[in-house]
């Protein structure tokens, strides 16, 4: 159990299976970590844990590093232009995640009731508090000069939570179907005991 937690933690117990790794892969293991919390907490973490996958899953391990080394070490400017995009990185897209997640649990109790549309809205929603959340307060950290107006913040943040949430809902849907596919093999196979 620790191994696996320390495993999570780490991103992976090497480099190279680190790579090897589909998200699919790292999505399955943040999910097997969060499942172990409490559950009002799981979605919140859930959201926040998914985008730092997405940030890490790749590049991420690469990139941040020495962007991190160049904050730390490099020119006023250096620091100027890396402040933004490293609290994108580490705290306001994650904390984006938290609170769609956050809201995912909110409206659970109403939405369960509705079925696979339910289900759907969730996803919608979560999406769309993520999107809110980047365009209004990411956004103007990292373009200032080219903030958008609050109606095309409410707009643009709405169509993405649509697409993004239908799409993550697809996905949590596949996951449901691997899942019940898999446990209703492993009851219909009969064990071998050495029998050839």
């Amino acid at each position: 159990m620790l191994g696996r937690s320390v495993e999570f933690t780490l991103g992976c117990s090497s480099m190279p299976n680190h790579f090897s790794k589909s998200l699919k892969d790292v999505r399955g293991d943040i999910r097997a970590w969060v499942a172990q919390r409490p559950a009002w907490l799981q979605p919140p973490l859930l959201g926040a844990l998914f985008v730092y996958a997405f940030v890490f899953w790749r590049g991420g391990l690469i990139l941040l590093p020495f962007a991190i080394l160049a904050f730390i070490f490099g020119s006023s400017a250096d620091r100027a232009f890396l402040r933004p995009l490293l609290l994108a990185c580490l705290v306001y897209a994650p904390g984006a995640g938290f609170l769609g997640g956050l809201l995912y649990w909110l409206v659970s109790p109403l939405l369960k009731r509705a079925g696979a549309f339910g289900r759907y809205l969730q996803y919608i929603l979560t999406a769309w508090a993520y999107f809110a959340v980047l365009a209004f307060f990411l956004l103007p950290v990292l373009r200032p000069a080219d903030k958008l107006s609050a109606g095309a913040n409410w707009v643009l943040s709405g169509i993405l939570g649509l697409v993004f949430g239908y799409v993550l809902a697809a996905m949590d849907e596949d996951d449901k179907r691997e899942a019940q596919a898999a446990h209703s093999k492993q009851s219909t196979d009969p064990r071998r005991d050495g029998a050839a």
